[in-house]
């Protein structure tokens, strides 16, 4: 019941810090000092092909470089199967 009136205050509070655009023409929005907009171009690049394997883990780059060398699935556990799993977010 607490969490649901916090909620409920700040919708209240951010509804009514700023002046609500939605019935306002274009042109006055664009004149309010408060809105700015900025049109810069973005550069957007392409992911590497080696940036999953760069930013695994210690361990999870161990188990790929043993797997590869043996070809043999080999899956460093702290704790056991069901443990790992929970953590994991696995059912």
């Amino acid at each position: 019941m607490g969490q649901r009136i916090t909620i409920l205050l700040v919708v209240f509070l951010l509804m009514f810090c700023r002046n609500n655009f939605a019935q306002q023409k274009a042109d006055s929005i664009i004149k309010d000092p408060f809105i700015s907009f900025n049109y810069s171009l973005v550069k957007i690049s392409s992911v590497n092909p080696d940036f999953y394997k760069k930013n695994l883990g210690f361990f999870c780059q161990k188990e790929l470089f043993i797997e590869k060398k043996t070809t043999i699935p080999f899956r460093f556990r702290l704790g056991s199967l069901a443990y790992v799993d929970r953590l994991e977010g696995k059912k």
